[in-house]
């Protein structure tokens, strides 16, 4: 698929790779193994990348923070939202039932996501930060429950205030509400 998705133009990408992922949420798939994650992710590449000329905001307006008129009040393109919304939900197919397994497929996909446009960045990273919320509950647990596991909560949670970190120059108000999601932990 990425080759045959290459040959297209890039708004075509977009879509293209978007209708493919909803058919994937759509079934209800559990991408569970580490190699098929960095496939589908780099079959993302059109929507982590976007657009390659730079647009123009909604009606000429921005603002100081150089968001658009259409954001909210974190900064986010609500019309962004809308496309990587595709992609947010593939992240939350991400999932094993080992918990080293799924820390694995978790920092695949971190790979591709981090390689996001800036202004992309926290409509991947966020959905992919819960996984590993819910992946560092699972681990506390086991570990409270005497398992050795390859991967600590605290590891973890440290992986986790990195990928807060780099929300932080798009939409540092959603950063701050995700280090308290973090404290939760």
């Amino acid at each position: 698929w990425p080759r045959l998705v290459s040959r297209l133009e890039p708004d075509e990408q977009r879509r293209v790779v978007s209708r493919l992922l909803r058919e994937v949420a759509g079934r209800g798939c559990v991408i569970s193994d580490p190699l098929r994650a960095d496939r589908l992710l780099v079959l993302c590449a059109p929507l982590l990348q976007g657009d390659s000329s730079p647009a123009a905001p909604a009606n000429g307006a921005e603002t100081a923070n150089g968001a658009s008129d259409r954001s909210d009040a974190d900064g986010l393109d609500a019309e962004l939202a809308g496309e990587m919304a595709p992609v947010a939900a593939m992240m939350h197919a991400l999932a094993h039932e080992d918990t080293d397994a799924e820390a694995r497929v978790l920092n695949a996909a971190y790979k591709h996501a981090a390689a996001a446009a800036p202004g992309r960045l926290p409509h991947v990273l966020v959905p992919l930060l819960f996984r590993f919320l819910q992946l560092a509950r699972r681990v506390r647990l086991a570990e409270e429950g005497g398992a050795t596991l390859e991967v600590s909560c605290g590891k973890l949670l440290a992986f986790v205030g990195q990928i807060v970190q780099a929300v932080t120059a798009a939409a540092p108000n959603l950063a701050l509400r995700l280090y308290v999601q973090c404290a939760q932990v």
